[in-house]
Formats: C-alpha cells, structure tokens, sequence
C-alpha cells in the first residue's frame, strides 16, 4: 500500500511568471516577453472566450473575437503590462476596452435570442477561478498517476470539496486494503496538496504574497457566487 499523498513546500512567488514578465517588457528581451506573455494568455483562452459569450456572442463570433482579442494583446497591449500588478486585473482592463471598441465598429451580439450585455467582472471573475481550479485539479491527478496513487485519487478526489462520513472512509479503506486512519490521513494530504497547487497557480498571476493572499480571497469568493 503506497503511502498517503505527501505534504509540499510553499510556494515561492518571487520568480512568478507575471512577475517575469512585466520584468521583461520593462526593457529585458522583447521575444522572451512576447513568448512568456503568449503562453500564459493562451493558458486563460477559455475564461475569455467565456466571457464573450457571457456578452451575448454565439459560439462561433465568441471564439473569433477570443483569437481576436489574444492577437491585440500581443500587438498592442503588451506594453501595458506594467501598469497591473496582477494578469487578471491586465486581462479584464484591457477586454473591457477591447469589446467596448468592437461594439464602437459594429460588431454586435449575433446569439439568437440573446440580447447583448455589458460586460461583466463577475462573469470573467468566475470563469478565471473554474479555469484555476481547473488547471489544479489536472495537476493533482497527473501527479497521483505518476506516484502510481492514480486508484486512491478516484476514492478520494470527491472529498476535496465535501466531508467525507465515517462510512465512506470505511468503504474507501476496504477498497485499498487500508485502515480508516490511513485514508484519513490521504484525504488530509490530498487536501493539503491541492490547496497548495491553487496556491502555485495563482502564484503565476502575482507578483508578491500580499496580492497571492487577495487573489485566493477573490477566487474563492467568486467561486461561492458562482
């Protein structure tokens, strides 16, 4: 029997890749920023494209303007970079802006029956937190296929957002051949790694612990309103 889910390390945000990047294009090598700027966008296409579509675009004009959207940062907005601190407040400043243009030039809302909206912080808000957890989850998985934990990962993983009951530590414990004492303790591990995970995830987003600290509040918070 392999041994619950290890605990990690904090994370480091000294060297986050937002952090990197505003460094870059405040005079370092303009390909290395355009490079790490283009990766972490197309990391959060989906948010985006989301959100359009939130604004009352169909599936089609959503993804259209997303690809859009994501060639106007890299010619246009990249140099703005350093005026946000954080890569979600960078990207919902300059959607707003981008959308607000389009609407300027006619390009309206083409959704049957979907009238267009104004958009929305809540809405992107929302759709970057999923896209975190997301992207944390995933993480956790592979790394529990790689430690060969992948069948203790299955039992356990819907225990990460609700308490598990004597019972179904019981049931969890005869389907490992363990003792309840050992998936309790996996549960706490596999929580522990998790949060850890968000925590890096964000952490690319920032660019200190204080600003990692009010990103998890805002992620969780739009989580709960979601």
């Amino acid at each position: 029997m392999p041994m619950p889910f290890p605990s990690s390390p904090p994370i480091d945000t000294r060297n986050t890749r937002w952090s990197l990047i505003r460094e870059l294009t405040a005079g370092a090598s303009p390909a290395d920023s355009r490079t790490q700027f283009y990766e972490l966008c197309v990391r959060y296409w989906p948010p985006i494209q989301q959100h359009i579509r939130h604004c009352g675009y169909d599936e089609v004009a959503s993804r259209a303007l997303s690809n859009e959207f994501f060639a106007y940062l890299q010619s246009e907005a990249l140099a703005r970079v350093g005026r946000h601190s954080r890569f979600r407040e960078f990207l919902q400043h300059e959607l707003d802006a981008f959308l607000v243009r389009k609407r300027a030039g006619g390009i309206v809302a083409t959704a049957p029956g979907v009238e267009q909206a104004a958009p929305s912080s809540e809405a992107l808000r929302q759709s970057f937190a999923l896209e975190v957890i997301g992207h944390s989850m995933a993480r956790l998985r592979a790394e529990a296929v790689e430690a060969d934990r992948a069948q203790m990962f299955e039992l356990l993983e819907r225990y990460l957002s609700s308490e598990a009951k004597p019972d179904d530590i019981e049931n969890a414990a005869k389907a490992l051949g363990a003792k309840p004492l050992f998936v309790t303790m996996a549960i706490r591990r596999l929580r522990q790694r998790f949060r850890l995970l968000v925590d890096d995830e964000l952490a690319r987003l920032v660019t200190d612990e204080v600003e990692l600290a009010e990103e998890r509040a805002a992620m969780l918070g739009a989580l709960a309103r979601a």
